[in-house]
């Protein structure tokens, strides 16, 4: 198996973070509100979900339950994201792709004693 999507969803997933961590830190640097709100605003709404999908597109690479990587969620995940993260990783994708995600979205993690 080829094992680069591994590591290229590996790298976006720690990009993803380090770009939240700088976001963050340039918020408390600058003075102006107005740009403090959008650094906010770009955090919460464009990196934070593209983080969320990384995340979930890794754990199902990885063979992960969907409840392993994701115990709570408000909002459910949106397949075609889950999708494009894994074509830009380069993983082999097929028509049975989207198929396969929802099923592994409707997946329960195993109880543990």
């Amino acid at each position: 198996m080829n094992t680069f999507p591994l590591h290229a969803l590996r790298v976006n997933v720690k990009s993803l973070a380090s770009e939240a961590r700088i976001i963050r830190e340039e918020i408390q640097r600058v003075s102006d509100k107005d740009i403090k709100a959008d650094l906010h605003c770009h955090r919460q709404r464009r990196v934070r979900p593209e983080a969320r999908t990384a995340h979930l597109a890794l754990a199902f690479v990885k063979g992960k339950s969907y409840r392993s990587a994701e115990a709570k969620a408000r909002v459910a995940p949106v397949t075609k994201d889950i999708v494009r993260k894994l074509q830009r990783a380069w993983y082999p994708v097929d028509h049975d792709t989207d198929a396969t995600i929802q099923k592994w979205l409707a997946t329960q993690q195993e109880r543990r004693r």
